[in-house]
């Protein structure tokens, strides 16, 4: 059986992730993102089950066989349309490979959009943390 890791989604308490990791606005997170104050539901994931198995085709190889996993902590950029425009390490899991795998991955999940107050489907950011662990 392949190794295979878990994704969950967390609560995000900022509007962009240069709020959230405390490196002041980024010069583009205005843009990007509606304002959190504005949001009454989060991007989440439509299947985790099918977001397992995407994570699992991307755990490098050489990794699982070395027994390496690890805590990547994502940042994704959701549209409104629920299909992920853009993403940012949030924190390393020490080993660049696995994060760029966690990356890579997270681009083919699929999101139900984030919701504003009036009921309108909006972009945002939301912090994922993706677990590699090797069974």
């Amino acid at each position: 059986m392949p190794a295979w890791m878990t994704a969950c989604v967390v609560v995000l308490l900022a509007a962009s992730p240069a709020t959230a990791f405390g490196q002041g606005e980024s010069q583009d997170s205005t843009a990007d993102s509606a304002s959190i104050a504005e949001i009454v539901k989060l991007p989440d994931l439509k299947d985790r089950k099918k977001a397992v198995r995407i994570v699992g085709r991307h755990y490098p190889a050489e990794l699982v066989k070395a027994g390496i996993g690890g805590v990547v902590n994502v940042w994704v950029f959701v549209g409104a349309d629920g299909v992920v425009q853009k993403t940012q390490l949030g924190k390393s899991s020490g080993n660049r490979v696995l994060d760029e795998a966690a990356r890579e991955a997270i681009k083919e999940f699929e999101f139900t959009p984030a919701v504003n107050d009036k009921g309108d489907k909006v972009a945002a950011w939301v912090g994922l943390p993706i677990t590699f662990t090797v069974r």
